[in-house]
């Protein structure tokens, strides 16, 4: 309301439209339903963004134990300040070794799986509901590190890859949601194939929603990509718009801002 009032009359329609169209915070929720993936190269606004919605998953559950997977802790660009993840306690909530972060991200994939048979179990002995589970949220900032740490598990039924897939695919059933930053949807690291990009939410950044190999990942190519680049570029320019963003949620892929 303050933006439209200090626009002349004749822009603000223009500024309606764009509070409406594009500085909603719905999306977010929406976003949140799945296994999602946020890329962003250096200074787009990355770990920005993973603090926004790891603020927003805590007020909408306080009571979610949170676990923040960093090795680039305390990284900044140019001379912005560190990201500390809001002082949160290192070595209790931030972990910042690969091998330690691959080792609780395995072990959350293994808490999903106890909790599907707990609940499996539950509904074969006639309960009505589902056993109550406490929410987990595990965000993982510069997540191709993690993936290419040296870490081996001696669980031949759960390894680093099948960790990955039981947590973005299953974990939200089991009260269990993980967060991915990574700088690419190129890595081969990343380890998923067509079919699972297609299932988790995505959210590009900056400069790596300009990537068309980012964009074609999201099936944006030829004439669509560059008109998602254009409407991109121009809601970067708007007023109030501190970071636009490309989102890919629930199949539909739209500009949004923040």
């Amino acid at each position: 309301k303050l933006i439209l009032k200090t626009l002349p009359p004749k822009y603000q329609t223009t500024a309606e439209i764009l509070l409406q169209n594009y500085t909603d915070t719905d999306w977010i929720k929406d976003a949140l339903r799945k296994g999602l993936i946020v890329c962003g190269n250096t200074g787009d606004g990355k770990s920005s963004l993973l603090n926004y919605l790891i603020s927003y998953c805590l007020q909408a559950d306080p009571e979610t134990e949170l676990t923040i997977i960093d090795p680039d802790y305390g990284s900044s660009h140019n001379d912005g300040p560190p990201n500390t993840w809001m002082g949160l306690p290192v070595g209790r909530v931030v972990f910042i070794d690969e091998e330690v972060g691959a080792r609780i991200f395995v072990e959350a994939a293994r808490e999903v799986v106890r909790r599907s048979k707990q609940t499996s179990e539950a509904f074969a002995n006639g309960a009505t509901r589902k056993p109550y589970f406490k929410s987990r949220l595990i965000v993982v900032d510069e997540a191709l590190e993690v993936l290419q740490s040296n870490f081996e598990t001696s669980d031949e039924d759960m390894d680093f890859d099948k960790a990955n897939s039981r947590i973005l695919f299953r974990g939200l059933k089991q009260k269990v949601r993980a967060i991915w930053g990574v700088q690419s949807l190129l890595c081969k690291q990343l380890n998923l194939d067509e079919t699972q990009i297609s299932q988790v939410n995505i959210i590009l950044l900056g400069n790596a929603a300009y990537n068309k190999q980012n964009l074609t990942k999201l099936g944006l190519t030829g004439a669509k990509a560059d008109e998602a680049i254009a409407q991109l570029k121009t809601v970067r320019k708007m007023p109030g718009c501190e970071y636009a963003c490309l989102a890919r949620i629930d199949g539909e892929i739209s500009v949004r801002a923040l």
